[in-house]
């Protein structure tokens, strides 16, 4: 049987597990172009990369916190970092339109409407943190 253990994880690789959970969770949002393609198949392993990603950092958890390693409270900053990453690239991706509402009717500059948007998505990143964080006290 596959077994998720003898794979090497690096924190590049949990990267890119928790960017490539946001880009197929953003898929799923309704659109004709990459990368809302309203493709709603997608959704039910749109966060399995996520998941895996959190359970290697669970992993880590056992194996480092037994040998002093490091903390329990690294760990969970990995956690929760992840999970805001997966959130900020969902959300920089499935609402990239709002800028183009923000000039035309807002009147603002391309480049003023593009830092808010960039503010936006680094804080609705926090709420994917909140709606996510408690899978890894319950894994652990």
């Amino acid at each position: 049987m596959f077994q998720i253990k003898s794979l090497p994880f690096s924190f590049f690789t949990s990267f890119f597990s928790a960017v490539l959970s946001g880009v197929l969770i953003s898929m799923g949002f309704p659109g004709d172009t990459f990368p809302c393609l309203g493709v709603g198949w997608v959704q039910p392993i749109a966060f399995v990369p996520l998941f895996i990603a959190l359970w290697q950092v669970c992993e880590q958890n056992r194996v480092f916190f037994l040998n002093h390693r490091i903390s329990k409270s690294g760990v969970l900053l990995r956690a929760f970092f992840l999970v805001w990453v997966t959130g900020f690239v969902c959300t920089a991706f499935a609402f990239f339109w709002t800028t183009k509402p923000m000039v035309h009717f807002g009147g603002l500059s391309q480049l003023s409407s593009y830092c808010i948007f960039l503010l936006y998505c680094l804080f609705a990143g926090f709420y994917w943190c909140v709606l996510l964080f408690p899978y890894h006290f319950f894994n652990t």
